[in-house]
């Protein structure tokens, strides 16, 4: 799981590990920087063990690099964000134009019948406030892998 130490990644991995799942983190603190390749070696070395890789972090095309070289080797569940719908804007630019790869990837690969990827558009409102319907759909798709993109709506929420 990359991005566990903050935010909803740091409560899924918590959630994940009282449910008696053995979770490995992956991120800076651990002595892991997507940034080098040797990051990504080792990622995608380690993550074809594992029943779910959770992708959870943002560091520009590595999290797209990730889903494609993991893709058939396990499952996958991906954090996108609502900055997906806003890349051309110039202020969301860059974040908002990787997460929009990252979406669009997954699109594709569902609409060619892919159960084994998730991908979950998020907000900040969504972290803050509705981390356990996060939780929730994440455990009914680990027992039903049939969804394969999953867009909050804060309003309905």
């Amino acid at each position: 799981m990359t991005g566990h130490t903050k935010g909803l990644g740091n409560v899924l991995y918590d959630y994940l590990k009282e449910q008696g799942h053995e979770v490995v983190g992956v991120s800076r603190t651990t002595g892991h920087d997507l940034k080098d390749d040797s990051t990504i070696e080792h990622i995608i070395k380690e993550a074809e063990h594992y029943d779910v890789f959770i992708n959870n972090t943002f560091q520009f095309s590595r999290q797209l690099e990730l889903v494609k070289a993991l893709r058939g080797k396990t499952r996958i569940v991906s954090f996108g964000s609502i900055a997906s719908m806003f890349s051309k804007n110039v202020e969301w630019n860059i974040y908002g134009r990787y997460k929009k790869e990252l979406e669009d990837y997954h699109r594709e690969q569902s609409s060619h019948g892919a159960k084994d990827i998730l991908l979950i558009n998020i907000t900040e409102t969504t972290i803050e406030n509705h981390s356990q319907s996060i939780i929730k759909m994440l455990d009914y798709w680990l027992e039903n892998p049939s969804l394969t993109f999953v867009e909050f709506n804060n309003d309905i929420l």
